[in-house]
């Protein structure tokens, strides 16, 4: 199973920190929806809150390994630039 790109955006956003609110502010959607996504998510994916979903997250790479217990199974994080003066 694959994440689909709403998925990856609210992944991206949550491995940035970012809050249920904050998520969907800038995805144009109520919370309740995002704590929906996340849900679906953290099953998904086999982890148990943010905090491993952000580490699992930063883990793997487009073209990396594929997900434990399915060779189908994937996470394809967008490259995204780091601030500079973090």
């Amino acid at each position: 199973m694959r994440l689909t790109e709403r998925q990856r955006q609210i992944v991206r956003l949550v491995a940035a920190g970012s809050t249920n609110k904050q998520i969907a502010r800038v995805l144009g959607m109520e919370a309740t929806t995002v704590k929906s996504h996340l849900r679906l998510i953290l099953r998904k994916l086999r982890v148990r809150n943010r905090t491993q979903l952000a580490v699992l997250w930063r883990q793997f790479e487009p073209d990396g390994p594929t997900w434990p217990g399915s060779e189908e199974r994937q996470l394809a994080p967008a490259h995204e630039s780091r601030d500079a003066s973090a």
